[in-house]
């Protein structure tokens, strides 16, 4: 289980923060921002700032084979069709 916080939507960008329920202290800052590119698509493209060099390297580990991000991809896929 995971907690965050918006820092700010607008037009074309997210930043927000988020950290593990286990582990206090140790946010997560990403910034999410919708790039357009030709033939009406867009490409979204993230960064994320970790509290340390360690803290980003157990995030790389944690979901090696990246299945976490592809279903949630997944998902954003599926509501983005049903707002089309």
């Amino acid at each position: 289980t995971f907690f965050g916080s918006y820092h700010e939507v607008s037009p074309g960008r997210i930043v927000h923060t988020w950290e593990f329920e286990g582990e206090p202290g140790r946010p997560t800052l990403e910034t999410l921002r919708i790039v357009p590119l030709a033939a009406g698509r867009c490409a979204l493209e993230g960064t994320s700032v970790y509290t340390s060099i360690e803290h980003c390297a157990e995030m790389l580990d944690f979901d090696e084979s990246g299945d976490g991000m592809d279903e949630n991809f997944e998902r954003l896929d599926v509501l983005l069709q049903t707002l089309a």
